[in-house]
């Protein structure tokens, strides 16, 4: 079982952290924001313009005021040195205001078991890669207080 772990001493503070990633050229650190809203994983323009990845495809993004199209990227992303996804579908996204150079979505998530935690006032999450493939709770055994 291969796993990463970042710890905040901030309650609040966005799930953030460093990873690698690399298109046709080299690998190169990013700071990454881990997102489970998204169903994508989205790559700042000015790191698609540091690797210059291998472009797919195109496809159109409906907002509330506009449409607008969307390259997708083929990139390699490295969570640690035991975790490395090949290939993956990036979309490109302006993150200016997110601060960070890439956003992590339910399409990297979804393969391992992603848990957030609060210890000491110490806000820690972990991904972790095989999946246990077992519930965290026994619904058997849940108040249903709704």
């Amino acid at each position: 079982m291969s796993y990463i772990v970042s710890h905040f001493n901030e309650p609040g503070k966005a799930l953030e952290s460093y990873i690698a990633i690399g298109g046709e050229g080299s690998m190169m650190s990013v700071k990454a924001l881990w997102d489970k809203n998204f169903e994508q994983t989205l790559i700042s323009d000015d790191i698609i313009k540091m690797i210059n990845p291998l472009q797919k495809s195109k496809t159109k993004i409906v907002s509330k005021d506009k449409i607008f199209e969307s390259a997708i990227y083929s990139i390699s992303i490295s969570l640690s040195d035991e975790i490395t996804f090949r290939d993956v579908e990036v979309q490109n996204a302006d993150l200016s205001e997110k601060e960070v150079d890439i956003v992590i979505g339910m399409d990297i998530i979804s393969r391992g078991d992603f848990e957030v935690r609060n210890y000491n006032n110490i806000v820690e999450f972990a991904f972790r890669i095989p999946p246990k493939n077992e519930p965290i709770f026994d619904s058997n055994n849940i108040l249903n207080t709704f």
